[in-house]
């Protein structure tokens, strides 16, 4: 996690009294390809800090981009709660960059989502890198160009976080990740420990299964545990 994480600084007491934990975003928010209630957010709601002493609100749309969490914000502007810490979690950037989304583009729109939340309301922004992606009947040159994209996006909400007014970034692509690939060959998809992470959706791997969502839920939570409560 990037983040100003320093000694002393107070830590968010996550307790339903206390905080309010709003997730937006894409259908990877949302738990497309995870069963039994078992999406990320809510397996992240059930892991230490949290522990299932919150619920957290899922606003993830499945197909939603940058730009359409732009103009639909009214749910996350809605879910604001007085009197309460209020952390909201973003995890987009694979469908801003699908179709030739272009790296600026989604960098804008991100920046542009935090600047427009934080005016009405200061809540507590995390954002997410994104994970490998590899199209449906996609060429390798074709899935090596778009995970390009995926990376040089990452490194710059990474490098960009701060300015955004965001508080951290969580890299899901972390060292001793399954998420940090080398390449973005079929084999690397399908690795040993990474290819049993994605949903049964062909050749194509987009989606978690719920021990992928277990993964980035586990980051998440690691991350904010250390999140400052201001």
């Amino acid at each position: 996690m990037i983040g100003p994480i320093l000694g002393g600084v107070p830590k968010i007491r996550y307790t339903s009294d206390a905080t309010n934990v709003v997730f937006d975003g894409n259908s990877l928010v949302f738990g497309q390809g995870s069963s039994g209630g078992q999406s990320m957010p809510a397996q992240l709601a059930a892991l230490a800090p949290i522990g299932g002493r919150l619920s957290i609100t899922n606003l993830g749309i499945s197909g939603q981009n940058l730009g359409q969490m732009r103009s639909n914000a009214s749910d996350v502007d809605g879910a604001w709660v007085d009197g309460k810490r209020n952390v909201l979690l973003v995890w987009e950037g694979t469908n801003a960059l699908n179709y030739g989304g272009t790296v600026n583009n989604a960098y804008n729109d991100t920046a542009a989502y935090c600047a427009e939340r934080l005016a009405l309301h200061p809540w507590l922004i995390v954002l997410l890198t994104t994970i490998p992606r590899q199209n449906q009947g996609a060429t390798q040159a074709d899935t090596d160009a778009y995970n390009a994209k995926l990376t040089d996006y990452n490194t710059r909400i990474k490098s960009g976080y701060k300015a955004m007014g965001a508080k951290a970034v969580i890299d899901v692509r972390q060292e001793g990740s399954p998420f940090a690939f080398a390449n973005y060959l079929p084999a690397t998809f399908d690795a040993p420990g990474v290819g049993s992470l994605w949903a049964s959706e062909g050749a194509m791997r987009v989606h978690l299964n719920n021990a992928g969502y277990g993964v980035v839920a586990q980051m998440v939570a690691d991350g904010l545990k250390r999140l400052p409560a201001r």
